[in-house]
């Protein structure tokens, strides 16, 4: 054992058996390695690496996934294709003209030929502003949104 891995175990030990902690955040502060045990037993049934215990002693949690961009990716929506653009828009753009006609006729419920006239006019407008072929805005898709309540409108 070295030296530097014997003042660790001694200052690990203080910080879990005494609570003292200075021992530990000196050791940590000098710049001196932390021996790179891979299984660590914590009051005897939890596993982690030496490094995760001592920053968890030390209130400095490592982050939770690496900086690196591991993982998957987060999706941007104005990345997606013209078609998925203009199909979110015409669902924004119907659930603001249903909200209205609720407004102007002071009723809870739109009648659903009512709603199918605005879902269509939005998917319409929705096509030639996003410049995309009508077809490839499904209606269905619209009516999907606006009925789990995936937008909101206050």
């Amino acid at each position: 054992m070295t030296p530097d891995e014997h003042e660790f175990i001694n200052a690990l030990y203080m910080a879990c058996r005494a609570g003292q902690l200075d021992l530990l955040r000196n050791y940590v502060d000098t710049g001196r390695p932390i021996p790179q045990y891979n299984d660590v037993y914590v009051r005897g049934h939890i596993r982690m690496p030496m490094h995760v215990l001592v920053a968890q002693l030390l209130g400095r949690c490592p982050p939770q996934q690496p900086e690196n961009g591991a993982g998957r990716r987060r999706r941007v929506t104005s990345e997606a294709p013209a078609a998925e653009q203009a199909e979110r828009n015409a669902a924004w753009l119907a659930a603001f003209r249903l909200k209205s006609w609720r407004e102007r006729h002071g009723r809870e419920r739109v009648p659903a030929d009512v709603t199918g006239k605005i879902v269509t006019a939005a998917r319409a407008e929705a096509a030639e502003t996003f410049k995309v072929p009508l077809d490839t805005i499904c209606e269905r898709n619209i009516r999907n949104v606006l009925k789990h309540g995936s937008i909101v409108v206050r």
